[in-house]
């Protein structure tokens, strides 16, 4: 599962760029503001550390941001990335908490 949500993050970047992962300004001091105004970002930060290392690099002068289509994408794979990440933490838990299925 793990290869799974790596591999679909990384075709996120590669798809739309790694300027996909764009953290929103004041997300430390407001973050009810900040998520309002990129409720995508959510769904990027479950995916890991690979998040925040993806976004200080994108953040680099070399890097252009995406406009169109690919960027949209781009973004929506990287976010389902980690909300799949999310769901298999949940069943990790839940199984875990009911041995597995067997009794």
């Amino acid at each position: 599962m793990g290869i799974t949500i790596i591999i679909l993050f990384i075709l996120g970047l590669l798809i739309g760029g790694v300027r996909v992962v764009d953290v929103p300004p004041g997300v430390l001091s407001s973050p009810v503001n900040a998520v309002s105004q990129q409720p995508w970002f959510v769904g990027q930060i479950l995916a890991g550390p690979i998040t925040l290392i993806a976004s200080s690099i994108g953040h680099d002068e070399g890097y252009f941001a995406s406009h169109s289509r690919l960027n949209e994408i781009g973004t929506l794979y990287t976010a389902v990335a980690g909300m799949l990440n999310l769901l298999a933490i949940i069943d990790a838990a839940y199984r875990a908490g009911h041995d597995g299925g067997t009794e």
